[in-house]
């Protein structure tokens, strides 16, 4: 009778923990992307389907509070990141409502 060893020195679940780490890593971040993606369109491009895209991506931003990074100077590079880029879109949404206010009043 023979038996299998079913412990290993390498175990799979390491490689799907990483996999989902950098995928927290990377995913509030292309939410972002669409962010200010879809804040461009609205200013620039005037597309009615802005918006689209940062609405179905939006709740992965979220991950990036669940990310643990070990070292102090990567958290603060990519907290600094993620500051950035929602004030970019911030800051273009609001352009663009200034913009359609000014429309509106017929004073542009």
């Amino acid at each position: 009778m023979s038996t299998v060893d079913i412990e290993t020195d390498h175990d799979d679940d390491d490689d799907n923990d990483s996999f989902f780490y950098y995928l927290m890593l990377i995913m509030p971040l292309l939410a972002l992307g669409a962010y200010i993606y879809d804040a461009y369109s609205f200013l620039v491009i005037n597309s009615t389907t802005a918006g689209i895209l940062s609405s179905m991506l939006f709740i992965f931003y979220f991950l990036h509070y669940s990310v643990t990074i070990k070292s102090k100077l990567a958290t603060t590079v990519y907290q600094v990141l993620i500051w950035l880029m929602v004030t970019t879109g911030d800051v273009l949404f609001l352009i663009y409502l200034h913009c359609l206010d000014m429309q509106n009043d017929g004073s542009l």
